[in-house]
């Protein structure tokens, strides 16, 4: 699979917007990450969640930590120029190569889930390639960004050393939750 091939495929899945009104979404996340060996399960995670200031916050702590001299993966979304900025090792982003290469490999994981829960979505498919990317590295610890979707968002799945919230508001009621008057 070439690096465009790859692109075309996840452009292909599943909407963030569509995969929300999907009540089995992590469900499917985590069948998703069972069939592919629950790599997110491999290392140690450091979970970051809020409104606002995520990405700078999980940006920060994997700075310090590859400062410390761990080897530390980074999954924040969205990304600004390339896919492949959602997986990065020491503030390095997979190369496109290796984007490719890792999801040609989860093409069986991710076949065997849409039989029974339809096919992973767009995110989902970023997210479990961080993971499988950092189980491959092995990387010392891993600071993993919150998608929108609270208790449904995938990230969840994980088992963290430990979790950051930065400030929370009422942003994606719209889309999280209705709220009751």
């Amino acid at each position: 699979m070439t690096y465009r091939e790859a692109t075309e495929y996840l452009l292909g899945t599943i909407n963030e917007t569509a995969s929300r009104r999907n009540p089995q979404r992590l469900e499917r996340m985590s069948a998703l990450l069972h069939n592919l060996g629950d790599p997110h399960l491999q290392y140690p995670t450091i979970h970051v969640g809020g409104t606002s200031g995520k990405g700078s916050t999980c940006t920060m702590l994997a700075g310090a930590l590859t400062a410390s001299g761990k080897l530390t993966g980074l999954h924040t979304k969205p990304h600004l120029s390339s896919m492949t900025e959602r997986a990065r090792i020491d503030g390095v982003a997979v190369s496109e190569e290796d984007f490719a290469s890792l999801l040609e490999e989860m093409m069986p994981a991710l076949q065997t889930t849409a039989q029974e829960f339809g096919r992973p979505s767009y995110y989902e498919t970023l997210l479990a390639l961080a993971f499988v990317y950092f189980r491959a590295a092995h990387v010392d610890v891993a600071v993993i960004e919150v998608g929108v979707g609270g208790s449904l968002d995938g990230t969840n799945l994980l088992q963290p050393e430990t979790s950051v919230i930065t400030n929370v508001g009422l942003d994606h009621t719209e889309i999280l939750a209705r709220r009751s008057n």
